[in-house]
C-alpha cells in the first residue's frame, strides 16, 4: 500500500517588533511541523510576512532537512512589523514541493511564491494547495516585545496506487475513489442505450435506467483505525427554479437509509418520499424512480496487508427528463479514531486546509463513467481543499465502520443553524451559553468604575437529549446585547433570539442602558429540549450613584438583576429572571429624566427590564434581568452577575456569554453565546 502524505503545519509567530527596532533574541518563530512521511525525503517551503500596509517585512525558502526533520517539519525564526499603523501582518505559506530524498540549500533555490522551477531535486507527485499567486495565509496583530501564534494545518493529496480502487487519491494516511457511473461503459463512448446501468425496480416491477454514486476509502492499516465517511444530500438542479449560471436544488436527497441499506422510497413515489426534499414547484416524480443506498465494510488484503474499506454507494433510478438535471455534492473522510486530523464528526475545522471530494456532474448524453480525476479542475468529480480563511465545514450525513465517530458541533456566533444528526448517534449532549447583556453608559463627567453599570453574563445549560439519526434540529446561539446605537433616537439591540433593547437615554456623547442578550437554545421543531438564558443589560448611571458598588448591574442568565439605587437615591429591584411570559425579555422602564433600566435577557422566560431612576437628585437605572435556562434532566449553573459560568468545561470557548462592560462614553456589547452538540 502506497503511503498518504499527511502534513501539519503549525506554525508560531513569536516577538514581534516594530518596523526598524531590533528584534528581541526569540525572533518571529515560524515553525512548520509534519507527521512522519513515509517516503519522503524534503519538503520546500516558501514564507513572506507583510505588514498591514502591504509592503513585504522579509522572504525566505526553507527546506525541511536545513530547517527541521527532512521529512515536512521546519521552523525559522524572523521578525513582523508592530508600526500601530501596520500592525496588522499577513503570514503567506506556499508548498514548493515535495521530494524523494533531501535536497542541498543550493539546490532548493530561492524564494518565487512557491515555483519549483529552480529546484533540484527528484519531486512526488502531489495536489498543491497553493499556487503562485495564492498561498495559504493568515492576519496576526503584531506587538512590539510580544508573542503571537498563528497555525496552519494542512492534509495534502497524492495520487494513490491501490489494487483494490478504480482511481484514488490519498490524503492523511486515507485512501479514497469515487465516482459516479451513468452507464456501464465497456466501449468508452459514453452512454448509449444498451451500456444503460439497469439496476432498480421501476413501479411496473422492471429493472429500470440506473445512476450509481460510488465513494470508498479506507485510513489505513494500523491498529485502532476507524475510517469514517462523510457525505452532503444528493441535489440536482433540473432548470426548474435556476438558470444554467446558478445551481438551486430542486431535488434533495438525504443519502441515510432510514432503517437498513436499499431502496428508500416506494418506486414511482418519490414526491412526499420522507428521503427527499423538493423545492417549490419542483416535482421528483419528474426525474426520478426510485433511490436506494448501500453502505458496508470489507475487510481487504494489499501486498500481504489487511485494510478495512468503507463504501457508501447511492443508486438512482432516473427517467428520461433526467437529460436536464446536473448532480451536486461532496464528501469527505477521516480516522475518526484520530483527533489531531483537523476533522470531527463530519466537520472540519475552521483555517483547516483539508481535503474533500466534490461531484459536479451534467446528466445528459456527455455523462458515462466519471471516475475520480487528480489535480485536474476541469474533471466532473475531483478533490478539492478547504482553505485558511474558510469557517468550519460541516456535512450533513456519516457512515462508520461501527460505532459512529465521536465528535462535536460547535457554533460560537450568533444565528440559526440546522443540525444534521449522524448515522448510527441516538444521543446528544447540549452544552449552552446564553448571550452577554451589553454595558451602560453614564452621565458624569467622572470615569464610570464598573462593575457598576455592567451587563450581565449568560447562563449555562447542560442537557441529555435522546435523537435518531437523520433527523434535523435547529441550534440557536444567543446573541451579545449590541450597543450600536446611542445616537438621535437609536436604542441599543437586544441579542438575537429574546434580548430585549436599551434606551438612549440622554445623548449619543454618554450612550444609555444596556441591551440584553439572546437566549442560547436547541429545538426540535417548536419544542424547545434546552435552553441556556441570556444576561440583562446593565443599567445607566447619574452621579453621584455611580460609585456605589454594585447598583445598575444587570442580572446573569438564569438569576434576578441586581436591584438598581433610582428614585432620590431610593433602592429599587432590579429586572426579575423569568417575569415575562414568552422567552422575549422586555426593555427597562424609562423615565421623563430618562435614567432608563437595561433590557431583560431572553431565556425559556425572558428577564424583566430594570426599573428607571428618577435622575433628580441623582439615579441610577436598574439592571435588566437574565432570561431563565431549561435543562430537562441535566444541568442548570446561573451566572453571577458579570461573572460567565463553567468556565472550565474543556468545550468553553473563551470570551462566549462574557457581558459588557460599562463606561461613560463607549460601554460595550455583550459577547454571543456557545452551543455545543457532542456524541
Amino acid at each position: 500500500m502506497k503511503p498518504a502524505l499527511p502534513l501539519l503545519l503549525p506554525l508560531a509567530l513569536v516577538g514581534c517588533v516594530a518596523d526598524g527596532a531590533t528584534a528581541p533574541s526569540a525572533g518571529l518563530d515560524i515553525q512548520l511541523a509534519a507527521l512522519n512521511l513515509q517516503g519522503v525525503g524534503e519538503v520546500i517551503w516558501d514564507l513572506e510576512v507583510d505588514n498591514g500596509a502591504g509592503a513585504v517585512v522579509w522572504q525566505r525558502r526553507i527546506t525541511s532537512s536545513g530547517y527541521g526533520d527532512g521529512a515536512g517539519s521546519a521552523s525559522y525564526l524572523g521578525p513582523c512589523d508592530a508600526d500601530p499603523a501596520a500592525a496588522e501582518n499577513t503570514v503567506k505559506v506556499w508548498v514548493v514541493g515535495v521530494y524523494e530524498a533531501a535536497v542541498a540549500s543550493g539546490d532548493a533555490g530561492t524564494f518565487a511564491s512557491g515555483d519549483a522551477s529552480g529546484v533540484t531535486g527528484t519531486p512526488i507527485a502531489f495536489q498543491n494547495p497553493t499556487t503562485t499567486g495564492t498561498p495559504l495565509t493568515q492576519v496576526v496583530t503584531c506587538a512590539e516585545n510580544a508573542d503571537r501564534a498563528v497555525q496552519f494545518d494542512v492534509a495534502l493529496m497524492r495520487p494513490a496506487q491501490q489494487g483494490f480502487f478504480d482511481i484514488a487519491v490519498t490524503f492523511d494516511n486515507i485512501f479514497c475513489s469515487a465516482k459516479l457511473d451513468c452507464c456501464n461503459d465497456a466501449t468508452g463512448d459514453g452512454c448509449t442505450s444498451p451500456e444503460d446501468i439497469n439496476l432498480l425496480f421501476d413501479a411496473a416491477g422492471q429493472r429500470g435506467r440506473t445512476f450509481v454514486l460510488g465513494l470508498a476509502c479506507t485510513a489505513g492499516v494500523a491498529t485502532g483505525v476507524e475510517t469514517a465517511l462523510y457525505l452532503d444530500p444528493i441535489a440536482l438542479d433540473c432548470d426548474v427554479n435556476s438558470t444554467s449560471a446558478t445551481f438551486v436544488a430542486d431535488v434533495a436527497i438525504n443519502p441515510t437509509p432510514a432503517t437498513s441499506p436499499g431502496n428508500l422510497c416506494e418506486a414511482g413515489a418519490l414526491s412526499g418520499c420522507a428521503a427527499v426534499t423538493e423545492t417549490g414547484s419542483a416535482d421528483a416524480d419528474t426525474w426520478l424512480f426510485q433511490v436506494a443506498v448501500y453502505q458496508g465494510v470489507e475487510q481487504l488484503t494489499s501486498g500481504g496487508v489487511d485494510a478495512q474499506k468503507v463504501y457508501w454507494n447511492v443508486a438512482l433510478g432516473v427517467k428520461p427528463a433526467i437529460s436536464a438535471c446536473t448532480l451536486r455534492t461532496a464528501a469527505t473522510a477521516d480516522d475518526a479514531a484520530d483527533p489531531d486530523d483537523g476533522v470531527a464528526g463530519g466537520v472540519i475545522t475552521a483555517g483547516t486546509v483539508y481535503p474533500y471530494i466534490g461531484w459536479d456532474v451534467p446528466l445528459d448524453a456527455s455523462c458515462g463513467s466519471e471516475g475520480l480525476t487528480f489535480d485536474d479542475p476541469g474533471a466532473s468529480v475531483i478533490a478539492g481543499y478547504t482553505g485558511t480563511g474558510d469557517s468550519a465545514r460541516s456535512f450533513a450525513y456519516s457512515y462508520a465502520a461501527t460505532l459512529p465517530p465521536s465528535g462535536a458541533q460547535v457554533q460560537a456566533t450568533a444565528g440559526e443553524y440546522s443540525f444534521v444528526v449522524p448515522a448510527g448517534v441516538t444521543a446528544l449532549t447540549a452544552k449552552l451559553w446564553g448571550g452577554g447583556g451589553a454595558g451602560a453608559g453614564a452621565y458624569t463627567t467622572g470615569a464610570i468604575q464598573p462593575p457598576n453599570g455592567n451587563g450581565g453574563a449568560g447562563g449555562f445549560a447542560s442537557c441529555p437529549i435522546s435523537v435518531t439519526p437523520g433527523e434535523t434540529l435547529t441550534v440557536r446561539v444567543g446573541g451579545g446585547g449590541l450597543n450600536n446605537g446611542y445616537s438621535g433616537s437609536a436604542n441599543g439591540t437586544g441579542g438575537y433570539n429574546g434580548g430585549a433593547s436599551g434606551y438612549n437615554t440622554h445623548s449619543a456623547t454618554w450612550g444609555g442602558s444596556g441591551p440584553g442578550g439572546g437566549a442560547s437554545e436547541v429545538l426540535r421543531g417548536a419544542t424547545q429540549l434546552c435552553v441556556a438564558g441570556g444576561g440583562g443589560g446593565g443599567g445607566y448611571s447619574y452621579p453621584p450613584e455611580v460609585l456605589s458598588t454594585g447598583y445598575g448591574r444587570g442580572g446573569g442568565g438564569g438569576q434576578d438583576g441586581e436591584k438598581g439605587r433610582g428614585n432620590n437615591g431610593t433602592d429599587t429591584p432590579g429586572g426579575l429572571a423569568g417575569g415575562e411570559a414568552g422567552k422575549n425579555g422586555s426593555p427597562g422602564t424609562i423615565t421623563a429624566n430618562a435614567y432608563g433600566g437595561g433590557g431583560g435577557g431572553g431565556g425559556y422566560h425572558g428577564g424583566t427590564g430594570g426599573t428607571a431612576g428618577d435622575g433628580t437628585n441623582g439615579g441610577i437605572g436598574c439592571g435588566g434581568g437574565g432570561g431563565t435556562s431549561y435543562a430537562p434532566g441535566g444541568t442548570l449553573v446561573n451566572a453571577v452577575y458579570d461573572a460567565v459560568p463553567n468556565t472550565g468545561d474543556p468545550d468553553y470557548v473563551a470570551g462566549a456569554a462574557a457581558a459588557g462592560v460599562a463606561s461613560q462614553s463607549t460601554p460595550t456589547s455583550g459577547n454571543d453565546g456557545l452551543v455545543v452538540l457532542g456524541w
